[in-house]
């Protein structure tokens, strides 16, 4: 992840996982965790947060900028119109990180005000591209391989939607695979199958 910590943008999308993600944030722009007043922690979004934060956010900062660091893994819609509203007229010297697991868990019109960064790519992803580049065949042969592994099915496809947006793949296909995605963190549903299912929808 790589932030111009001296041309800050006013809202930012970290695609990966809540923890460790504070820290990584902190190290990023050399800011300090300890009795800071200007750095404020959001460990759930719900509407109750979406409008605290809205709150502190009109407030003035106590040194040079305000730094907000959300977990926005299970963010609820009616929280992110809240947050929408902050965002849509941000306040100077004021900034925003949204830790997300997928992009599309988001709003298209939050994610639209918001610069969208890797927090880390994992070995889900590097897995997934491996995935995207085997032909159909070899894809089915992965997907047994993948079901006795133990890895986890959710980081893996997550990492599968980033690389299909890196690589522009079409927004339908695109759709196809997230509403899989859904699924994944089903312990009733069938690894296997799910990427047997993404693997004959890619071609």
């Amino acid at each position: 992840m790589e932030i111009d910590k001296d041309h800050l943008h006013h809202a930012y999308i970290l695609v990966g996982e809540w923890e460790g993600a504070t820290d990584t944030i902190l190290q990023a722009l050399s800011i300090s965790k300890d009795n800071n007043p200007d750095l404020f922690i959001y460990e759930v979004l719900g509407i109750d947060e979406a409008r605290h934060i809205k709150a502190r956010a009109q407030a003035s900062a106590f040194g040079e900028k305000k730094i907000f660091v959300i977990n926005a893994v299970d963010v609820t819609l009616p929280a992110q119109n809240a947050l929408l509203k902050t965002l849509e007229e941000p306040a100077p010297n004021t900034h925003f990180f949204l830790v997300v697991s997928y992009v599309d868990r988001l709003l298209p019109t939050l994610r639209s005000r918001m610069q969208v960064l890797t927090l880390k790519p994992g070995e889900g992803e590097v897995s997934a591209k491996k995935f995207l580049d085997l032909p159909k065949d070899k894809r089915i042969t992965f997907a047994s391989k993948f079901a006795l592994s133990g890895e986890s099915l959710g980081p893996f496809i997550d990492g599968m939607l980033e690389e299909l947006r890196r690589r522009h793949a079409r927004e339908e296909l695109i759709k196809r695979v997230f509403t899989v995605r859904r699924f994944a963190d089903d312990e009733a549903a069938s690894p296997r199958l799910i990427l047997e299912h993404i693997a004959l929808v890619l071609d």
